[in-house]
């Protein structure tokens, strides 16, 4: 007879809690690998045309001069730039694991481009041991089975998409996470402490990696406050107060370290000395509270309630009764109420669900799935699993909080799209509590226990895919059929990928760093630009981080610059080109690029559907010329919100020059015509004509903007014509008139 080895059971179920966690990571990674093709085309890397590719601009700076930061662009709002919104935590992180890993750019890009999907299989482990300390390992597993699923969070942590979002979900999991672990009744004192560290750290890195993270600095040190108050622990108060202060002075530090914040020194839309006076009152509300329980141990819950109101009321009035922080909050008022005009046209901040007369924009349950209809009720999965009567102490306190923060983030997620991501990790918990209590409801009376067991393991995983079919059916499946087939080497899947709206604008502003001079100051401190690109504000970062040029307005809006942001908005709309040219006087923009979605009437409207040539209707214009243009049946950035004709061009790049003057003799009153041929680079020919009748002097000047000969891509197929009357002379125009504004002569007097 042999004994049994006790530790093998629990080495078993370690391997075995191993092997299932690597399994869920995978299928997290797996799934935001879904439409690899897109991002990688040979030996390009395609980043999404919006935030994105300013976070790689950030992040290539960081990766070139480690461990410098990129705290001010000349780049952006230009002429001036401008101090950058973000904080920098997170660009700099991806440009120092990039240093570690590539050797090159391309190599860099590649490093990025897996940052989302990366930090989504990080997730996992905070979800995970979320649903063990709230129920048991198979909710925490199943959980992390829903997370990989969720529509809104696969979207923003893609292959390619290297926005900063995964990375707040991420800290925000784990911020869920230590909150129930604080709460916990049992937790002793050292516990508390190693507990207080996490927490600093992850109060401090969601501060330096999103702007908007007092959102979940109010959720996390209200809960943990009020939890405090409930139970008169003095521990967890000593543990928050020493992480805040902690906190406190790194955040007093990195501020020394960094330039006036974007919107002032309390600014909402940065990192500021807002978030110093939140930090600071959570300071002084549980230092307060903490001494009132010193002194009086054996007071209720209800007079450290009153109290703790009390203060923080206190520290939201002096700061309210401040004008500096008053006005730095109504930014931040004013985007979550919808009232600052961005929100009515960004499709992440459209509802969930038709409210208040806003729509949803796409489906709700492309987004969650059928889970959409869940989420009003979904805290309520929670209090009942608080209220259950095998609930621990322990379990029971980690329930209510996450009741607490799925109701808060919940609310949030319906009002604003975007904020599933950051009600995800939360989401997954409640559902998946859900799922599993409906699962051994309905398998109580299955015999034997064995196929019990296993009918509780797979009815809520069933359940899910069922629950989530719409994406499974009309998103993962096409996209995963898409991808098999471009691994398997389908031309198809690749021909799909070479004119998506990405790749047409990646591509055409690589083709304009090509054809323009290069300017200063792009990966090291020195002049500022030479020049500006004016271009529509939805491609602004396209041209900062791919064309490596400057450019007045991007998708910060007119956050980093209300002045620029309004003369090119108001270039766009021009209708005369000599308001056109004193907008871009200011704005100091050599080039122009135009897109189909340009104002009806206006001159960028003309240049894009009629190359600044005379029509029966208006003039030609005189001071731009084309230099290159996207291939036609490329796909713009405006198809995303509405289809454009077939072969259509999607994007054109033109010079602004002072143009050359072809002076002309002639007999007086004869009709005088100069034309050229012009050949764009893709082949496109058109006919450039300017004309006029000559002076009673006989004398006729006209300005014409192409050069014969120069660098241009885009050139005139031979010299000028000009006719007089019944005659024809050529006139060869050199590129130092275009660009001086100087004269040619032609007598065609004779």
């Amino acid at each position: 007879m042999t004994v049994a080895d006790p530790a093998r059971p629990q080495k078993c179920g370690l391997v075995v809690a191993a092997l299932g966690l690597l399994a869920l990571c995978a299928i997290v990674l797996l799934v935001r690998s879904l439409g690899f093709e897109w991002v990688f085309l040979g030996d390009e890397v395609i980043f999404p045309p919006a935030d994105q590719q300013y976070h790689v601009r950030r992040a290539l700076y960081t990766f070139i001069n480690f461990p410098d930061i990129l705290l001010v662009d000349p780049y952006i709002n230009y002429p001036g730039g401008a101090s950058i919104p973000w904080p920098p935590l997170f660009d700099f992180a991806l440009g120092g694991v990039a240093h570690l890993l590539a050797d090159n750019v391309h190599e860099f890009e590649i490093v990025v481009a897996w940052a989302g999907p990366a930090l989504a299989v990080l997730c996992v482990f905070p979800i995970y041991l979320a649903g063990c300390r709230v129920a048991s390992p198979g909710v925490g597993a199943l959980a992390a089975f829903i997370f990989a699923l969720i529509p809104i969070g696969v979207n923003y942590a893609r292959v390619g998409n290297a926005d900063h979002h995964s990375a707040v979900c991420l800290i925000g999991a784990w911020l869920l996470y230590l909150c129930m672990a604080l709460v916990d009744p049992a937790a002793g004192e050292r516990r508390l402490r190693r507990l207080a560290v996490g927490l600093w750290l992850a109060r401090l890195g969601l501060l330096l990696t999103w702007h908007g993270s007092l959102l979940y600095l109010a959720l996390a040190e209200g809960v943990l406050l009020l939890a405090a108050v409930w139970s008169g622990r003095r521990g967890l108060l000593v543990a928050q107060l020493s992480s805040a202060l902690a906190t406190l002075c790194c955040l007093l530090l990195a501020l020394s370290l960094m330039p006036t914040p974007l919107g002032g020194n309390y600014s909402a839309i940065a990192l500021s000395r807002l978030h110093v006076l939140a930090v600071l009152a959570v300071v002084l509300v549980s230092a307060g509270l903490w001494l009132l329980q010193s002194r009086r141990p054996d007071s209720s819950s209800a007079t450290r309630l009153l109290w703790t109101i009390a203060a923080a009321a206190a520290c939201l009035l002096g700061v309210l009764l401040l004008p500096g922080p008053r006005q730095g909050v109504l930014p931040a008022l004013e985007f979550l109420t919808m009232t600052d005009g961005v929100g009515q046209v960004t499709g992440e901040q459209s509802p969930l669900f038709e409210l208040f007369g806003r729509s949803p924009g796409r489906p709700a349950v492309l987004t969650w799935g059928y889970f959409a209809y869940l989420i009003p009720v979904a805290p309520l999965a929670a209090l009942w699993a608080a209220r259950r009567s095998d609930a621990t102490p322990s379990s029971r306190a980690a329930a209510i909080v996450l009741a607490v923060w799925g109701a808060f983030f919940g609310v949030l997620a319906v009002l604003q799209r975007r904020y599933g991501n950051d009600f995800a990790p939360a989401a997954s918990l409640l559902f998946s509590l859900l799922l599993c209590q409906l699962g051994q409801t309905l398998c109580s009376r299955i015999r034997p226990v064995k196929w019990r067991r296993l009918a509780v393991v797979v009815l809520p995983a069933s359940l899910v895919i069922l629950l989530f079919w719409p994406a499974v059916a009309g998103i993962y499946t096409p996209r995963a059929r898409v991808s098999w087939a471009a691994f398997s080497g389908g031309h198809w899947a690749r021909a799909q990928a070479e004119r998506s709206v990405a790749a047409t604008l990646t591509r055409f502003a690589r083709e304009v760093r090509r054809v323009t001079p290069e300017t200063s100051a792009y990966l090291r401190p020195g002049a500022p630009p030479e020049y500006g690109i004016i271009a529509h504000a939805n491609i602004g970062h396209a041209l900062q981080y791919v064309a490596r040029r400057a450019t007045a307005s991007d998708p910060f809006w007119a956050y980093i610059g209300r002045e620029n942001w309004d003369r090119s908005f108001a270039f766009q709309s021009a209708r005369e080109e000599s308001r056109a040219l004193v907008l871009a006087n200011e704005l100091r923009g050599r080039y122009v690029v135009t897109m189909p979605d340009a104002p009806t009437g206006g001159i960028v409207s003309h240049l894009h559907y009629n190359d600044g040539r005379a029509l029966a209707s208006r003039g030609r214009l005189e001071h731009f010329r084309l230099v290159s243009e996207a291939a036609a049946g490329g796909r713009s950035i405006g198809e995303i919100f509405r289809p454009q004709p077939p072969g259509s061009i999607p994007y054109k790049l033109f010079e602004i020059v002072r143009g050359a003057v072809l002076e002309i003799t002639a007999p007086r009153g004869s009709e005088v015509v100069a034309s050229a041929t012009i050949r764009s680079p893709t082949g496109r020919e058109f006919v450039y004509e300017a004309m006029g009748i000559a002076s009673a002097e006989g004398l006729l000047r006209l300005r014409v903007p192409y050069a014969n000969g120069g660098e241009a891509p885009a050139q005139p197929r031979g010299p000028y014509r000009v006719r007089v009357a019944d005659r024809e002379y050529t006139v060869v125009v050199p590129e130092s008139a275009v660009q001086r504004g100087e004269v040619v002569r032609l007598d065609a007097s004779r």
